[in-house]
């Protein structure tokens, strides 16, 4: 059973940005639904907001332009995925456009207002672990992009949402110049985590929250296998 949603932004986002966190069972809190990891569902968002706002999900988007000065941004229906790993954000944001990675898979790093440019690292640490990641499990990223989300607060370091996936800032983010080699492979690190989790938790999905241990200890495992 396909679910489609589709959302109108308000006034606030136009200064603040707005992004979802739904780990572990939080979205049945925007939208009802069967919260549990066994469950699974292509999606279907539909986000309707002001024309100079952007806005991302876990697909590929198109955009409609609306009366008003507002825009639909429509995203491609996803594969089956449990509701834990949607996502959607909108709001004033930089991003950078990163390099394809692996079997040409569109990446990007998001971040708020003025950080753009330090999504640079993050970018290019993903041209180098993805194709590692491939090799190693013999199966190309499944998903139809890649974007990397730089919060400014978040109440987990990251959340792998599928093809939309979180970091706190901190994380990813590094301006030009600073980079250092502990850096680099700090980001290297994390990234390679949550891409694994591409595989194992949101391709293949644990049942039950009981189970999150082999979600969690398959993307430790792979990521480093990958990282380095």
């Amino acid at each position: 059973m396909k679910r489609a949603w589709w959302v109108r932004i308000g006034e606030k986002s136009a200064t603040t940005g707005t992004f979802t966190t739904f780990t572990p069972i939080d979205a049945r809190r925007a939208f009802p639904c069967f919260d549990e990891p066994r469950f699974k569902t292509p999606w279907e968002i539909t986000i309707h907001l002001r024309r100079e706002l952007k806005a991302f999900s876990n697909d590929a988007e198109s955009i409609v332009l609306e009366p008003n000065g507002m825009k639909a941004v429509h995203f491609a229906e996803t594969r089956p995925l449990p509701a834990e790993v949607v996502a959607f954000a909108w709001g004033p944001f930089d991003v950078f456009d990163g390099a394809p990675a692996g079997h040409a898979t569109p990446i990007r790093v998001i971040a708020t207002r003025g950080l753009g440019v330090q999504g640079k690292a993050a970018a290019q640490a993903t041209v180098d672990v993805l194709p590692r990641l491939e090799a190693y499990t013999a199966m190309p990223y499944a998903f139809a992009k890649l974007d990397h989300l730089a919060l400014p607060e978040g109440a987990f370091g990251a959340v792998e949402n599928a093809g939309l996936i979180t970091y706190r800032q901190t994380a990813v983010l590094v301006a030009p110049g600073d980079l250092t080699p502990e850096k680099k492979r700090a980001i290297e690190s994390v990234e390679a985590h949550e891409m694994a989790h591409q595989w194992f938790g949101d391709l293949v999905t644990q049942a039950t929250w009981r189970d999150v241990w082999l979600s969690e200890g398959f993307a430790t495992w792979l990521s480093g296998e990958s990282d380095g």
